[in-house]
């Protein structure tokens, strides 16, 4: 591991360099390190990496939820956010400190926001519109639903999928190609768990699940699909209020 480490690096840093710091190409070698300094038993830095790497994704997050119209770039970046969480939540497994556990729940909590966040802007903005581009979109995509939908659950019409599945995700492009002039940021970047007990009722509880793939830090594979479940107290005496827990498969 410790000759591995500068070569990591190495690597790292020259992404950075060549297609900058939030690419999805840098991201994936920023876990791949963070993987290799989890496996060295160095957590206190593994960690610091951990909540740049959050940072970076949440900088690319508007432009690849709303702007982007390649397909392949969005599907690695939503891989990033998914690795990412997996990466967060198994690290937490291994560290069960306070502070990691409190950042694994803004994890759950963020991520969670951004992907309700998206849908309910392009389902407000879809079915709210007058624009007469928007309203033939809606129409566009309702029928093409309905199409799949058919396809899907009758044998003899399986082969229509491939080209029906093109379509809607060519349709979902031109929502969030035309959205992206309503929606200038994503307001679940600033999210925690702080702001969520400051609104629960006295003497409550919140309980989140959240499905995520536990890592073998040493061989580098998903060990199993386990479920985490983070519970907020709004008790401010308790001792601990915030807790994080790998409740298994």
């Amino acid at each position: 591991y410790g000759e591995a480490e500068p070569l990591f690096k190495e690597a790292l840093q020259l992404r950075e360099k060549v297609v900058g710091k939030s690419h999805p190409d840098t991201l994936s070698s920023l876990s791949n390190y963070i993987f290799l300094l989890i496996s060295m038993e160095n957590p206190k830095t593994a960690f610091r990496l951990l909540k740049k790497m959050e940072d970076r994704l949440f900088s690319r997050s508007f432009q690849e939820l709303y702007k982007t119209s390649e397909d392949r770039i969005r599907r690695l970046f939503l891989k990033n956010i998914s690795d990412f969480q997996d990466l967060c939540f198994s690290f937490v497994k291994k560290y069960p400190e306070k502070e990691h556990i409190r950042y694994a729940a803004d994890v759950a909590l963020r991520w969670k926001q951004v992907y309700a966040e998206e849908y309910a802007f392009q389902h407000k903005f879809l079915f709210i519109s007058d624009d007469p581009a928007i309203k033939k979109l809606r129409e566009d995509m309702k029928k093409l639903r309905s199409q799949f939908s058919f396809a899907l659950y009758h044998k003899d019409q399986h082969k229509k999928l491939p080209d029906l599945m093109q379509a809607l995700n060519k349709a979902e492009a031109q929502l969030r190609k035309t959205a992206r002039s309503f929606k200038s940021e994503l307001q679940a970047a600033g999210k925690n768990t702080d702001m969520v007990l400051g609104k629960l009722p006295e003497n409550s509880a919140l309980i989140e699940f959240k499905r995520f793939y536990l890592k073998d830090f040493k061989t580098g594979k998903a060990i199993s699909q386990n479920w985490a479940a983070y519970l907020l107290l709004s008790d401010i005496n308790a001792e601990q209020q915030v807790f994080f827990e790998d409740i298994g498969s």
